[in-house]
């Protein structure tokens, strides 16, 4: 075979940082007939990681190992290229993958290297929620414990996006729309092809934009997710079996209403969190890692702010941001940040904006969190388990203009300020500008022909840039 099929039918993943840019490396993967992916996924054959990341469980890294992907070290790469087809993985295995004797038995994997698929696991009991009149969720008197979801969730009809490519050096605008009704929040859907865009004008209503046409269309199930009080943001995301599922939140009852995408339609999930549960208080900004099934939640009802780390797929809460972490070492702890502008991921950190720039910290180190003296009947006086798991604060990005949402993008950051759009990498550096005032909020739209940015301007103009 030749070395341009070296790696024909290999989907490879990359996580952390190798020998090359890793534009370089996927361009490598390209040529020799691979593909690369952005995220570990049911089609991922091989991950391409380092023993570091691979020692700090990285999020590709925990959505590997739970698939049984192999983790493999970059010579993996340079075998396969010297020998013209897939290599063997075993001698490229990262550190402590590795099995322990010579004898150990490996998980039996089908041509091309990719691993046998496993039996599927029964899916969990489906939520049984108490419904008011007209369908709504009624409030929970006291629930120390978060409902479960229902966790029918199924892949969209349309085919997979193309892997997505790092937010580009210069974007040109391509089109617009301009929707007659008020626009405060937008997601996108890939199993639609839509943006699902939303209001909170005394309760919360959503509707759809399809992409292709850039007109609104109707989708089944998703007036379930549409409130009697006002919400304040939704989060969509691709789960580690390709599946969608979108999170609405209910400001009033402090709930989190969540459904998966199913046949081109919504299919209604259940309820996250109970009303005047403490460390459920008013959800305003959420993001949500599928891969790892992590729904990460800022709380803005009360002051101080804090942002809460639940599982999506039933609402345990698995860590915290607490008010002192926000602020950062060394601070004053009787002052707290007061407003979250949004949220955003990358594999490895999570990127907080505030009204002072942009907390970063690492999802893979974990530390007891620490939460300042609180007035009774505050948040914080009564925190569940996710009061001992916080994360490692890394640092804080400056930025000289108030921001008013980010978006995360293949590790980078979309921030809306209040004199332009901003493309940031990870270390803050600006690699593209917008003169677009003001931007309210910014959508990742990774459509089968390219990603595309959406950007709400105002109450429902929203341009498009690629």
């Amino acid at each position: 075979m030749p070395k341009g099929k070296a790696l024909n039918g290999a989907v490879i993943a990359i996580s952390g940082t190798l020998s090359k840019p890793r534009k370089e490396v996927e361009a490598d993967i390209a040529a020799a007939g691979g593909k690369a992916g952005s995220s570990v996924t049911a089609t991922t054959t091989l991950l391409v990681t380092t023993d570091a990341e691979y020692a700090s469980v990285t999020s590709k890294v925990a959505a590997a190992k739970a698939r049984g992907i192999p983790c493999v070290c970059e010579s993996y790469l340079r075998a396969c290229l010297a020998k013209g087809s897939l290599a063997s993985t075993g001698p490229h295995l990262v550190t402590g993958s590795r099995p322990a004797t010579a004898g150990t038995k490996r998980k039996a994997v089908a041509p091309g290297g990719r691993p046998k698929a496993a039996k599927a696991a029964p899916a969990p009991a489906k939520l049984s929620a108490t419904l008011a009149p007209g369908g709504r969720p009624k409030a929970a008197k006291a629930a120390p414990a978060p409902a479960k979801l229902s966790a029918t969730l199924a892949p969209g009809g349309r085919p997979k996006a193309a892997k997505a490519a790092p937010a580009p050096a210069k974007l040109s605008a391509t089109r617009s729309f301009s929707s007659s009704q008020k626009v405060e929040f937008m997601a996108y859907s890939r199993a639609l092809d839509c943006l699902i865009l939303g209001n909170h004008d005394h309760h919360t209503n959503l509707f759809a934009l399809d992409m292709a046409t850039l007109s609104l269309r109707a989708v089944k199930g998703l007036g379930a997710l549409e409130t009697p009080f006002p919400g304040g943001c939704i989060a969509i995301g691709e789960t580690a079996s390709d599946r969608e599922s979108i999170f609405v939140s209910e400001h009033r009852y402090d709930h989190i209403l969540g459904a998966g995408i199913q046949g081109g339609g919504i299919q209604w999930g259940g309820c996250i969190g109970a009303e005047g549960e403490l460390t459920m208080t008013g959800p305003m900004q959420m993001c949500f890692d599928g891969a790892v099934d992590e729904l990460w939640v800022a709380r803005e009802q009360h002051h101080p702010r804090f942002v809460c780390v639940l599982r999506g797929s039933t609402g345990k809460k698995v860590g915290v941001i607490s008010p002192t972490a926000l602020w950062g070492p060394g601070q004053d702890s009787q002052y707290f940040v007061r407003h979250i502008a949004g949220l955003a991921l990358s594999d490895e950190e999570v990127f907080v904006a505030t009204e002072h720039g942009v907390k970063v910290f690492s999802r893979g180190q974990r530390e007891s969190a620490v939460w300042p003296p609180m007035p009774a009947g505050e948040p914080g006086t009564e925190v569940g388990e996710e009061s001992k798991q916080g994360y490692v604060y890394r640092r804080e990005l400056k930025v000289n203009k108030r921001i008013d949402h980010v978006a995360g993008w293949n590790g980078q950051l979309v921030l809306c300020c209040e004199d332009a759009v901003r493309i940031l990498n990870s270390t803050g550096k600006e690699l593209c500008k917008l003169p677009q005032r003001g931007a309210k909020c910014a959508a990742i739209c990774g459509r089968a022909d390219g990603d595309e940015l959406a950007v709400l301007v105002g109450n429902g103009n929203i341009h498009f840039y690629k």
